[in-house]
């Protein structure tokens, strides 16, 4: 189907990013995870990351301005971001529209589910989020 994608896992519980790490480990996905808004940034740029999972709550930044630097950023700005947050979608408050937004998965989740979604728009790389 696909080799070798790397996922940019923004995300501070860790029991979660286990959990999430552990759905991927017989895929062909490098799924790595940073616990803050600041090592994601670093990382998203030393990596080049086909994919960037992001929570909205993050101990140094929020994923809203994770998410602005980003946009901010020539070598970022065009990377597909999936938001996997407890926090409930407000069109006021993150910037929903932008075509980077590829999906997003309210805590908690079904992880089978989860899984299939991002293989699947790892395998097509296209938007899940009807238009």
């Amino acid at each position: 189907m696909f080799q070798n994608k790397t996922v940019l896992h923004v995300e501070d519980d860790n029991d979660v990013a286990e959990m999430v790490q552990a759905l991927f480990e017989n895929d062909p996905v490098n799924w790595i995870v940073a616990p803050t808004g600041g090592e994601g940034l670093a990382l998203a740029r030393e990596l080049d990351p086909d994919l960037v999972v992001l929570d909205l709550m993050l101990p140094d930044i929020t994923g809203r301005e994770f998410f602005l630097k980003m946009q901010d950023d020539p070598q970022l700005k065009d990377t597909p971001v999936w938001v996997l947050s407890v926090i409930w979608w407000n069109a006021n408050r993150f910037p929903w529209h932008e075509p980077s937004i590829v999906s997003y998965t309210f805590k908690p989740f079904e992880p089978c589910e989860f899984r299939d979604r991002i293989l699947k728009l790892l395998g097509t790389n296209s938007s899940l989020i009807p238009s």
